[in-house]
């Protein structure tokens, strides 16, 4: 069972597995145009409709984000994409590097 992990704010996001070994590995990332109209909500839609192509290749997905970018990741995501979240976190944990994420989500017994 594969879990990939969501960490984002309003300005980038980063997608994430872990490996068999227990380190973090980017799937992909993202970055927000600051020309867009309705800003968050657009950059929501577009992470969502990636993670959307993909979504054969995971169970489970955790999303971590500031919390009002998290209710418009749910938003966009629709029912299906959310039925594969198994944990949302009203954090912003963006500014933690690889290990501090992979420690933050272990203790949280998310990975």
């Amino acid at each position: 069972m594969d879990t990939w992990i969501l960490v984002a704010d309003d300005h980038h996001a980063s997608l994430m597995v872990q490996s068999c070994v227990g380190s973090l590995h980017e799937i992909e990332s993202w970055d927000r145009c600051d020309q867009c109209p309705d800003g968050q909500l657009t950059f929501a839609r577009e992470i969502a409709e990636r993670i959307d192509t993909l979504q054969t290749d995971f169970d489970n997905l955790v999303v971590a984000a500031p919390p009002s970018f998290l209710e418009n990741l749910s938003l966009a995501f629709g029912d299906s994409l959310n039925a594969r979240v198994c944990a949302g976190l009203a954090r912003d944990l963006t500014n933690l590097s690889s290990r501090q994420l992979r420690s933050e989500l272990h203790e949280l017994s998310l990975v």
